[in-house]
């Protein structure tokens, strides 16, 4: 049976912008490019882009006719989209040549993410011509490309293409003036192209945040050696007077106790094994160029009890660090950083030390210890987010977390302690009844066994809710087939309502006549 005839659109006409002539795939992008004249931010992430047809031999029209130029061509005309995503694609070197001579006389983006798109040091260079020129782009995140050698090689043109494409970026760097935030994550440079590429951070003055994840800044892969070259340009840039850099994310480099003393205080002298001669003196410590910085990830990088001793002390006084992140650490003891915490001159708001080993001692010393670490918390003026997750916490840790817990006048908001179920039902059951007067806490999270009496729990947590009428998320990893149906569903209905009561524009939309301040009934909001 044939098809029947499709009927006209009435409203079609002929070359008109909407229903003129099919585009297909990157064309139709261009088209939309070019005709949009609203469009700020376009994400192209994931789409499988890549050059084709293109003849790289020819300078002068290489890739002019191909669909990913068409798709390039129009930003050197049309100054709109400012955000730009192209992550995720394979973009390649090639693609990257292409698309760079484009944003150089484009006036309009200012967001540009080429993650994971396969470019090599071949491809920086053409980056880096570009940025070297760019009065425009404030934020680069370049995260997750090849631009390395590969790991082992001894190619030594391979070697040296790099270095000099990093040597360029570098100047690129140094030179552009509009530049904030540059991510180059996940690129695995190793200590001498990381030194390369960071040779000279501290002539970027307008940078103020440098994601340099996972690039093994300190040691090569699997390697126990310590090279502090690249991270003194890190210490040269944070110590200049004047630095804009106000955050510093440098988790998974294997900066170790050395890298902590090459931050805070400069390079010292080091023995053979590249550990430093000696110890840097209080004086020095008190003058850690750290205390600019206010967003501080240094997660993945084995700076241990030592490395944490240095640290605290050098922001213990006049430090604006406001975020601090030091997962997977092998940090023992949280002791050190009570000074922080207790600094009328320092306003910590969030602390992460999960996936340590904070519980692993057991000594009455140790448990002490972390006690006068939890009363530091429960009397701090500024922090807002604690994580203690996956620590080894037990049964006997259960008192300092229940301080922390009935600290009404500290403004923490969120506490995570998952992953540590030796707690146990019985010291969560304690630590949830001390949250009855917490009028600042708005999650709570823990891990309790799979096994026990969950209804205990159950019990508990409506206890609580029925009486705290703001916290808005707790999750004790409920046994939904040990708790009964009914207690869960009590549990759920109270934490809708408290999170009805503290947003009421929410309130004013699902409730008929609650503008005048009326708070829905549990049933109305079993109802919702």
């Amino acid at each position: 049976e044939e098809a029947p005839e499709e009927e006209e659109d009435p409203e079609f006409v002929e070359d008109d912008a909407v229903f003129g002539e099919l585009y297909e795939a990157l064309e139709a992008l261009s088209e939309m490019v070019k005709k949009n004249k609203f469009l700020r931010s376009l994400s192209l992430r994931n789409n499988f882009i890549k050059p084709q047809d293109v003849n790289e031999d020819d300078d002068e029209d290489m890739g002019t006719d191909t669909p990913i130029m068409k798709c390039f061509e129009p930003f050197k005309k049309y100054h709109r989209i400012e955000v730009l995503d192209l992550s995720a694609n394979e973009l390649g070197d090639t693609g990257i040549r292409l698309l760079c001579p484009c944003l150089k006389e484009n006036q309009s983006v200012r967001h540009l993410d080429i993650s994971s798109n396969g470019i090599t040091s071949k491809g920086l260079k053409f980056i880096a011509d570009w940025l070297k020129d760019s009065e425009h782009i404030d934020t680069l995140v370049a995260q997750n490309n090849l631009f390395a050698p590969k790991v082992g090689t001894k190619s030594k043109k391979a070697i040296a293409t790099a270095m000099a494409s990093a040597r360029s970026f570098a100047d690129a760097m140094a030179t552009n003036k509009t530049l904030q935030i540059l991510n180059l994550s996940s690129n695995h440079f190793g200590p001498e192209m990381s030194a390369e590429l960071l040779s000279r951070l501290s002539e970027a003055s307008e940078l103020i945040e440098l994601y340099f994840d996972s690039n093994e800044l300190c040691s090569s892969v699997g390697g126990t050696d310590f090279t502090p070259i690249a991270i003194t340009h890190i210490y040269n840039a944070i110590a200049k007077q004047g630095s804009s850099l106000a955050t510093l994310s440098l988790s998974g480099n294997y900066i170790q106790y050395q890298g902590i003393v090459a931050l805070s205080v400069g390079p010292t002298p080091a023995a053979e094994d590249g550990s430093p001669t000696r110890a840097p003196s209080p004086s020095m410590v008190a003058t850690s160029a750290l205390k600019g910085i206010v967003t501080l990830n240094l997660s993945r990088n084995a700076i241990g009890d030592e490395g944490l001793v240095l640290l605290a002390k050098g922001l213990a006084t006049d430090a604006v660090i406001a975020n601090l992140t030091l997962s997977y650490n092998g940090i023992t003891s949280p002791q050190p950083l009570v000074q922080v915490l207790r600094s009328p001159s320092v306003q910590l708001a969030t602390l992460d030390l999960s996936h340590n080993n904070l519980g692993s001692d057991t000594s009455e010393s140790a448990v002490r210890n972390f006690g006068v670490f939890s009363s530091a918390v429960a009397m701090s003026g500024g922090i807002q987010s604690l994580n203690l997750s996956y620590n080894e916490l037990s049964y006997i840790h259960g008192p300092a977390l229940a301080s922390i817990a009935r600290a009404s006048a500290c403004p923490l908001s969120t506490l995570t302690v998952v992953g540590n179920p030796f707690i146990g039902i019985a010291a969560t059951v304690h630590i949830l009844s001390e949250l009855k007067s917490n009028r600042n806490l708005r999650t709570f999270r823990i891990t309790t066994p799979s096994t026990g009496n969950h209804a205990v729990l159950v019990e508990a947590v409506i206890d609580l809710l029925t009486v705290n009428r703001v916290l808005t998320d707790v999750d004790c990893s409920l046994n939904m087939g040990v708790a009964e149906e009914q207690g869960i569903a009590t549990i759920q209905k109270l934490l809708l309502m408290n999170g009805l009561r503290l947003s009421p524009s929410l309130v004013d939309g699902l409730v008929p006549g609650s503008a005048d301040g009326h708070v829905p009934s549990a049933d109305h909001v079993a109802a919702l």
